[in-house]
């Protein structure tokens, strides 16, 4: 867990304490720390610290890491700048797998319209089944709309979040990172 002094100094300047290195990254990550993924908090935190609709870079500055000859500041620099363009990629990744979702279930959604509409026009055609063609007909349109609410939600909106992180993410990385004593 990330500890209590994560604070937010400027609207353009986001300032994480190192002190607790475990902490910024994923404690259940094998590799070595520099790596491992950032942590989820430290992630939920970058971005529910930036509002939406603002474009300009953002500095991600943490402060007080330990320093020593193998771990300085442009090896800590070059670490957080990896991770956050891993996040971007993760971003990427998680709207192109909605986005398949959606067309995967509007390709199912359509494929059921056919069958209604086909449904449908035999039964208006046929001779036998003349008095049930309104009532296919009226019943098929429900089926049909309904099908088609979740992929077209899917399409049209579930994307989003996922975009907004990834730019609030990009803004960090066009910002760069700081490592402040």
């Amino acid at each position: 867990m990330l500890q209590s002094p994560i604070e937010q100094i400027q609207p353009m300047n986001l300032m994480v304490q190192g002190s607790d290195v475990e902490a910024l990254f994923n404690p259940l990550d094998p590799a070595p720390l520099t790596e491992r993924k950032l942590s989820n908090e430290l992630l939920e935190f970058l971005v529910e610290s930036l509002n939406d609709n603002e474009k300009n870079p953002v500095t991600l500055s943490i402060k007080n890491l330990p320093l020593d000859n193998e771990m300085t500041k442009e090896v800590w620099q070059g670490v957080f700048q990896r991770r956050i363009e891993d996040a971007i990629k993760n971003s990427q990744t998680e709207i192109s797998l909605i986005l398949r979702f959606g067309r995967q279930t509007l390709s199912m959604a359509l494929a059921l319209s056919l069958l209604c509409a086909g449904v449908t026009y035999g039964a208006q055609q046929s001779k036998h089944f003349d008095a049930l063609a309104p009532i296919l007909y009226g019943i098929s349109i429900v089926v049909v709309w309904v099908a088609l609410w979740f992929p077209v939600e899917v399409l049209l909106f579930d994307w989003w979040p996922a975009r907004a992180k990834k730019r609030k993410f990009e803004r960090i990385l066009a910002g760069g990172v700081a490592i402040v004593q």
